[in-house]
C-alpha cells in the first residue's frame, strides 16, 4: 500500500520543477553538532569555519553500546538481503543513485557519500561523514567548505580529490528535478587548494545538508577516461567507489553481488560493525509473498520493505528472526484544496472537517501495527518536531458546526489512489456521519496525477513520502504544499504561508529554523490546511537463519548496509 505512497513523491517531484522562493525546499539537518554548522560562522577568507562552530567529527563513529563484545568474524560470511523497494537493484549511475533513497546499497556499499544520516555513539542519529574532516558554509553565507580526509582511495587505487568532489555534486544537480535546489551553487567558480574545496554560493539555503545528503562520490577521471558521457554505469567491471566494497556481478532487476576490498582506505571498525561481511548480495523482489517465503527457507538472512502482516508474524513467532520498526520520518496528511475548491475556502468549514477526522480509526485501517499516532505535521523523530499540533476528534461540534455554516448536505470530489482507498472509504463514513457527502473516486496512481494536476478535480489527497526524507526534514512535504508545485490539489497560494516555507528552509540556525516550524504548525492548526493522520513506519527483518545478528540503520529506506553486525 505504502508504495503507492513514494511513487506519488517520486512523479509529483518530477512534475515540480519550479521551486519556492529561490529554490524548492529540502530535506534539513538533525539537532546534533553538524546540524548547527549552517549557521557557522568563518573568517573572511573561507580558509575556517568560526571558533564556535560545531562541524562533523573527524573520528569513526561507533555504535549504540551493546551488552556484548563486537567481534570482526574471522572467517568469511556471506550476506543476502531481499527488498521490495523499486530500484533496490539498480544502475550505478551517481544521479540515480543520489536521488533516490531505495537505490542506495549501491551507494553505501561500493561509494561513498559526501554526508549521510547516521547512528551516533548514543543512539541518536545525525549527519556524518566518512570522507571528510570537516564541512561548513562559512560565516558570510558565501561558500561551502570541504576537507578531504588525507589517503581516501578509490577501487582503482586513485586518492579521491576536490575536483571528484565538485564533478560529482555537479552531475547530481544535473538532475532535471534538483536543478532548483543546486542553484545554489557557482560550480564554475569552486576551487580546490590541498585537501580544502570551497564552492561559492549563490545563494543560501538553511537546509544545505539535505540539498547534498547522499550525493555519492565517483571518480571523475575514471569516467572521463572511460567514455564521459557515454560512460557505462551498467558495467560491474567500471564501478569505482571509494566504498568497502567492489561490484563483481550484476543482474539487472535481480540482483548485485558486492565483494569487500582487500585495499579498503579505512580499516575495519567492529565497534561500528562497518563492512563486516565478505560478500553482501542484493535481490530484488516483485512482491513480498516470494521474498517471505525464502527468507524462512534461508535463501535470505534479511529483508526489507516487509508488509504489517509480515512484520507482526515474524514477531511473534521467535524461529522467524527479529522483525524491527523503524519511523519513515514521514507523516501522511490529509490535504484539502483550499485554493480550487470553493467550499474549502471557508477556514470553519475546514476546521470542522479536521475535527470530524477520527485519525486514530484511519491509521489502524491504513496501517495497522506499522502506523502510530502523530503528534504534529513532522514525524516525531524529526528534531523540527513539535507535539500538541494535532486535531482534536470532535464528531458532534464538528456537525453542528457544518450545520450552523449551512454545508450540510454538500458533496466534495476526492481522487484517491488505490494504495489509500482504505483510509478513504473509512473517511468518506466520518464525513458522512458530520453531514458532508464524499464522491470518492479511486484510480491508480498515474491516473490520479492527471486528476490532481486539473485545478477543482479533487478537494482532497493524502500525501506522504515513503523513502525520500531520510533526516525527517519537513520541506519534502511542504515542496509539494507551495505556491510552485504543479499539483493543484496541494497547492497553497496563501502569501503568509509561503513565507513560512521559504523561511523555515532558509533559517540560520537549527534553532530558528525549528522556532519557525512552530509557527507554521500553529498556522495549520488556525487555517486547517491539512490534518495529520499517521506518521507510519517501516519494516525489516533478519537473523532467522542466525547469521545476521544486527543492522544498524536510521531507516530501511536508506539501506545503508555497512553495518551488518554477523555471527
Amino acid at each position: 500500500m505504502k508504495k503507492f505512497l513514494s511513487l506519488l513523491l517520486v512523479l509529483a517531484m518530477c512534475l515540480s520543477l519550479a521551486a519556492c522562493g529561490s529554490g524548492s525546499p529540502s530535506a534539513a539537518p538533525t539537532s546534533n553538532a553538524p546540524a548547527e554548522a549552517s549557521g557557522a560562522e568563518a573568517p573572511a577568507d573561507n580558509a575556517a569555519p568560526a571558533a564556535d562552530a560545531p562541524t562533523i567529527e573527524a573520528e569513526e563513529q561507533e555504535a549504540p553500546p551493546a551488552e556484548e563484545e563486537i567481534a570482526v568474524p574471522t572467517e568469511p560470511v556471506t550476506v543476502t538481503i531481499g527488498s521490495t523497494y523499486p530500484r533496490f537493484v539498480g544502475v550505478f549511475d551517481m544521479a540515480q543513485i543520489a536521488n533516490d533513497q531505495i537505490a542506495l546499497p549501491a551507494g553505501y556499499l561500493a561509494f561513498d557519500t559526501i554526508i549521510r544520516m547516521e547512528v551516533l555513539d548514543d543512539g541518536t542519529e545525525d549527519y556524518y561523514s566518512d570522507i571528510l574532516e570537516d564541512i561548513y558554509v562559512t560565516d558570510d553565507q558565501k561558500s561551502l567548505v570541504m576537507v578531504l580526509k588525507p589517503g581516501v582511495t578509490f577501487s582503482n587505487g586513485e586518492e579521491m580529490d576536490g575536483y571528484d568532489l565538485i564533478w560529482s555534486l555537479q552531475r547530481k544537480g544535473s538532475h532535471p528535478r534538483l536543478m532548483g535546489d543546486y542553484g545554489m551553487f557557482d560550480f564554475e567558480n569552486a576551487t580546490v587548494d590541498g585537501y580544502t574545496t570551497t564552492i561559492p554560493l549563490n545563494s543560501y539555503r538553511g537546509d544545505w545538508r539535505v540539498v547534498i545528503e547522499a550525493a555519492v562520490v565517483m571518480n571523475k577521471d575514471w569516467i572521463e577516461q572511460n567514455g564521459g558521457d557515454s560512460f557505462d554505469y551498467t558495467n560491474p567491471e567500471l564501478v569505482c567507489g571509494s566504498g568497502p566494497y567492489k561490484v563483481t556481478e550484476y543482474v539487472a532487476d535481480d540482483h548485485v553481488t558486492y565483494e569487500k576490498r582487500d585495499d579498503w582506505w579505512q580499516k575495519d571498525t567492529a565497534s561500528a560493525a562497518v563492512a563486516q561481511p565478505q560478500t553482501i548480495i542484493t535481490k530484488s523482489y516483485a512482491d513480498s509473498s516470494t521474498m517471505l517465503v525464502d527468507y524462512q527457507n534461508g535463501v535470505l538472512d534479511a529483508i526489507l520493505g516487509i508488509t504489517e502482516t509480515q512484520y507482526t508474524q515474524i514477531q511473534n513467532d521467535p524461529a522467524l528472526g527479529t522483525a524491527t520498526a523503524k519511523s519513515s520520518k514521514s507523516v501522511v496528511e490529509l490535504i484539502m484544496d483550499v485554493d480550487n475548491t470553493p467550499e474549502l475556502a471557508d477556514v470553519e468549514l475546514r476546521k470542522a472537517i479536521a475535527m470530524g477526522t477520527n485519525i486514530d480509526d484511519l491509521l489502524i485501517v491504513g496501517y495497522g501495527a506499522l502506523g502510530t499516532r502523530p503528534v504534529g505535521m513532522f514525524a516525531a523523530s524529526s528534531q523540527f518536531s513539535s507535539e500538541g499540533y494535532t486535531f482534536d476528534y470532535d464528531p458532534e461540534a464538528a456537525a453542528a458546526k457544518i450545520k450552523e455554516l449551512g454545508y450540510e448536505g454538500i458533496t466534495l470530489p476526492f481522487i484517491c489512489d488505490v494504495g489509500n482507498s482504505g483510509m478513504a472509504e473509512v473517511w468518506q463514513e466520518q464525513m458522512r456521519q458530520i453531514g458532508i457527502n464524499i464522491d470518492l473516486q479511486v484510480y491508480d496512481v498515474m491516473t490520479c496525477i492527471q486528476y490532481w494536476l486539473q485545478p477543482g478535480a479533487t478537494a482532497f489527497q493524502f500525501q506522504g513520502s515513503e523513502n525520500a526524507n531520510v533526516p525527517g526534514d519537513p520541506s519534502t512535504l511542504l515542496s509539494n504544499m507551495c505556491q510552485t508545485t504543479d499539483l493543484a490539489c496541494m497547492r497553497k497560494e496563501n502569501p503568509e504561508w509561503n513565507d513560512i516555507v521559504v523561511r523555515a528552509r532558509n533559517g540560520a540556525t537549527t534553532e530558528e529554523r525549528r522556532e519557525i516550524y512552530e509557527e507554521m504548525q500553529q498556522f495549520n492548526l488556525d487555517n486547517a490546511y491539512c490534518v495529520p493522520v499517521v506518521e507510519w513506519l517501516s519494516a525489516y527483518a533478519y537473523g532467522a537463519d542466525g547469521v545476521v545478528k544486527d543492522m544498524i540503520m536510521v531507516a530501511p529506506e536508506s539501506c545503508n548496509l555497512r553495518r551488518i553486525l554477523v555471527g
